[in-house]
């Protein structure tokens, strides 16, 4: 399972970071991890995409958060039938 959190900074673009299971239980011991998963399949690769969140993100924000999850990667795609798990924290202040 891949996991990634990502921040949003505005107009000015995002920031990612790719964080290991060992880096997601030191991330949710400072910080409540997001509650709400939204979904996006790709039945053209054959992946699903959860992305975790604060609040329920617009179509716009989902395919950014997948978006900076696939260039985090650097051309590598998923294998069919992966389920990736991406973390944003988009709506966190609000």
């Amino acid at each position: 399972m891949c996991v990634l959190a990502a921040a949003s900074l505005g107009f000015s673009g995002c920031k990612c970071y790719v964080l290991s299971n060992r880096l997601t239980r030191h991330y949710s011991a400072w910080m409540e991890l997001p509650t709400i998963v939204n979904t996006l399949n790709d039945p053209g690769r054959g992946v699903v995409y959860h992305v975790r969140a604060y609040r329920t993100l617009t179509r716009t924000e989902l395919l950014q958060s997948v978006a900076m999850y696939l260039r985090s990667k650097k051309g590598k795609q998923p294998k069919k039938g992966t389920v990736v798990t991406i973390i944003s924290i988009i709506g966190f202040n609000e």
